[in-house]
């Protein structure tokens, strides 16, 4: 699912989004301690830069959903967040 957000296709992007973001809801303990765990706020952090819109748009509203329940693991990974959302922000689309 987590490769699923790389591909060129935006439309699989925002699905596999919606995936994540349902998985992390549904299993938010489990999620918090998987190895993988620092990846999926990686990945929820460089989609709200994506070039397409909507999938910047629902991965910041998809990240908001899940922020109450992962913020520890939110609080460990904030510089990778702070870079990414900064950037964001920055961005002329916005």
């Amino acid at each position: 699912m987590l490769l699923s957000c790389e591909t060129p296709d935006w439309k699989v992007r925002l699905t596999a989004l919606s995936k994540v973001a349902s998985l992390v809801k549904s299993f938010p303990e489990e999620i918090s301690q998987h190895r993988l765990s620092t990846r999926v706020i990686e990945m929820f952090a460089r989609h709200a830069n994506d070039p397409n819109s909507k999938v910047s748009t629902s991965a910041l509203t998809l990240f908001m959903q899940i922020v109450p329940l992962v913020s520890k693991l939110i609080e460990s990974n904030l510089s990778v967040l702070s870079n990414e959302l900064l950037s964001c922000f920055a961005s002329q689309k916005v």
